[in-house]
């Protein structure tokens, strides 16, 4: 077992008696410093949270208002397609080559665009 004796002796062994006495505290000075700690953390959420989030949705948005026919997609939910229409906020998605099967979504269930139209003409040429 730990002996705490030496450690509690320790913490409560008071100021010398030839030391100055302390002045209070002054409300005014702890208040100030409260709020610029208090604005330093906020500073910190700000560029560690609410900065890069808003960067990734103004990224997003640009994503979505891009879109165009022939863009090859991926949905939230996974699933692959091309683009068929785009309408103010529905995309007809294909999905089946073979089968010509369509599926009409929101705009904003389109995770990421894989490919452009022309991008993929472009890679196999090279």
């Amino acid at each position: 077992m730990i002996d705490v004796t030496p450690i509690a002796a320790f913490l409560q062994t008071a100021p010398a008696s030839d030391a100055p006495a302390t002045a209070a505290p002054n409300p005014m000075a702890q208040m100030i410093q409260m709020v610029v700690m208090f604005g330093g953390i906020v500073g910190i959420m700000w560029f560690l949270v609410i900065r890069p989030q808003k960067k990734q949705q103004k990224e997003r948005q640009a994503m979505l208002s891009s879109l165009r026919k022939n863009d090859k997609i991926l949905s939230t939910g996974g699933i692959y397609g091309v683009v068929m229409n785009v309408k103010d906020d529905e995309v007809v998605v294909r999905i089946d080559d073979s089968a010509n099967i369509r599926v009409k979504m929101a705009r904003s269930a389109v995770a990421e665009i894989t490919s452009r139209d022309g991008e993929d003409d472009e890679k196999e040429s090279k």
